[in-house]
Formats: structure tokens, sequence, C-alpha cells
């Protein structure tokens, strides 16, 4: 287990190491512009501490994984490695966990959990076309760009989950990242949220929506640009 997710970890250093190559690639089809951050600053969760943000476009996105509230690991729900060294590793470098209430519940003033146009804003900014920003699935372009720390720099947490038992489990840590927006998709009846997936290799983000009570992701805040 622990080897497993050195070697996990490994390859994304590796990946992270060839950004200049990877990262500048991005895609201008359609009339999308490639933007770069126009400005940048320090801004404060609801525990005190701190995280970067840069502008994009018209908005300012935290740059960082949100880290405020309890670890669920240490309110007793049981996890495949519970308290182990690894665990807290990936916590300590991908930020907390949060279901969607969570995750508005945290919000400092001035900052509010991205909606899904405003994803979709920042995916166009970074070189997606208009088409692939509003499709449902994987959608090409602006992957790479999400995760690369010349923008806000999307990590790989992976989530934390129910899905077979009762417990709340972690999953694929380094493998993908998840991100909430608090925007419901209209066709889907129980409470639900579109979401943002990222991966180390490729140069696309999945947007679907999920489930709002089953499921505990990563969060990034965003505001409109003063």
């Amino acid at each position: 287990m622990v080897m497993t997710y050195k070697i996990r970890h490994f390859i994304v250093g590796a990946l992270a190491c060839l950004s200049p190559l990877l990262f500048t690639a991005c895609s201008s089809d359609d009339d999308t512009t490639v933007i770069a951050p126009t400005a940048s600053g320090t801004m404060q969760d609801l525990n005190g501490n701190t995280y970067r943000w840069v502008r994009i476009d018209t908005l300012d996105w935290m740059a960082e994984n949100l880290r405020a509230g309890t670890r669920w690991y240490r309110q007793g729900s049981k996890f495949s490695w519970a308290d182990s060294t690894e665990c807290a590793n990936v916590f300590a470098e991908m930020g907390n966990y949060y279901s969607l209430l969570e995750a508005l519940a945290q919000c400092p003033d001035g900052w509010r959990l991205p909606t899904d146009d405003d994803w979709k804003s920042l995916e166009r900014a970074c070189g997606m076309s208009r088409e692939q920003a509003e499709a449902v699935g994987w959608r090409k372009g602006a992957g790479r760009r999400l995760v690369s720390p010349e923008t806000i720099g999307l990590c790989f947490g992976g989530e934390l989950a129910a899905y077979y038992t009762a417990y709340v489990e972690l999953y694929h840590p380094y493998e993908y990242g998840l991100y909430w927006s608090q925007t419901p998709a209209s066709d889907v009846m129980s409470p639900n949220a579109y979401i943002r997936k990222v991966t180390p290799a490729l140069d696309e983000v999945q947007r679907i929506p999920a489930p709002a009570t089953s499921r505990w992701l990563s969060v990034r805040y965003v505001r409109t640009a003063k």
C-alpha cells in the first residue's frame, strides 16, 4: 500500500516537472482566448488558514484546496488506512474533503462556491471551446492548464465516498481530483450538483452531476474580481 502511493506520487511529480512542455500547448479553437492570471493575493478561510488566489479573466480563484474544518478521519469515520502517516500526508498536501452542504457552509465572506458557469468561464479562459464547455462528460481542452501552477493548480486528492459500506473511505489520491460546483443538474431528481474531475495525464475535464450527500470532494472558492 505504502509503495503504491509513493509510486503514484513520483509519477505525478514527474509530470509536474514537464509542466513547461505540457501546459503551454493550450487549445485556442472557436473564439477562445487563453488568459494568464492578471493579479494575485491571499485570502483566509473561517479557521484563519491563509491561501493564495489568482485572477483569471473576471474571477478570482483560490489557488489551493480548502483545509478548513475537522478532518473526517478524526471524527470516527472508518478509512482503509485511517490515521496512518500516508493518510495524514494526503490531507496535508491535498486539503480537506467536504459534502456539498459543508462546502457551502465553510465559505468565507465575499467568496462563493463556484457555479457551473464559473467553471465554464475558467475552462474557456484556459482554452476550451464553447461547444466543449457546454457538454456533459469528458470534454477536450483545459485539463492540463487547470492543473498547472501557472493558473489555479488543481491537484489530485481523490475523494471520500461511501460507495459500498456505511463508512466513508478515501479513494484514489494522486490519481484524480474532484471539485464541487453549487449548481444542480435540472434533469437529475436526487439532490446533486455538477462537479469537475481532472487527472494528471489528460488534457480533458469531466463535467457530471454528483450526489450531494454521499461524496466528499475538494473545494476551491471564487469571487467576482473587484
